[in-house]
């Protein structure tokens, strides 16, 4: 009885610490790349990677991703960061991944080509864990600095679980961390 009183009381923050565990943030300043991945439905990766590169204006944009009924995500991508002010000749394209594993697999032989020294990875707050790990797994035997920063992605990892989307958001990304962690990593 006591153990099940204790596991009730705490539970509020074995919820939070879940939540939380699945965040990561490692920032890198003047980024030779930013590598943004799609999967975002509200544009914020890419609102924040147009931030990130205005502030460093000698870097490129890879955005990757795959087809979504017959339209290029990264297309879209490229088109709302030519709006927002990234220069299109900075913009380069992987178009055919369709997992954060096939996103780091697909861009390893285009940032293998490039000269680059570090690499800021830019996805939602919710997938930066898994993506991180992901990328630099693949490129384990790379002398390339990755980094990573999460976009806003309006889950409060303090009280996910109260509200249906963000427990559906963390849940679900708490699945596929474990199940990256069993398969690819």
């Amino acid at each position: 009885m006591v153990l099940g009183v204790a596991l009730y009381l705490s539970t509020p923050t074995l919820l939070r610490f879940s939540g939380e565990f699945l965040l990561k943030s490692v920032p890198i300043s003047n980024p030779d790349l930013i590598l943004v991945l799609s999967g975002d439905s509200d544009g914020s990766r890419t609102q924040l990677a147009s931030t990130v590169y205005k502030n460093n204006l000698n870097c490129k944009i890879l955005f990757t991703g795959g087809h979504y009924y017959g339209f290029s995500i990264p297309q879209l991508m490229k088109k709302n960061a030519i709006s927002l002010g990234v220069l299109s000749a900075d913009i380069i394209l992987e178009e055919n991944s369709t997992s954060s594993y096939e996103n780091a697999l697909y861009t390893k032989s285009i940032i293998s080509e490039m000269d680059l020294n570090s690499v800021l990875i830019v996805t939602s707050k919710y997938h930066t864990k898994r993506a991180y790990l992901t990328f630099t797994h693949v490129f384990e035997q790379s002398s390339i600095k990755f980094g990573i920063s999460g976009a806003e992605d309006g889950v409060n990892y303090s009280n996910w679980w109260i509200h249906n989307k963000n427990s559906e958001i963390v849940l679900t990304e708490l699945a596929k961390l474990i199940w990256y962690k069993l398969t690819v990593l």
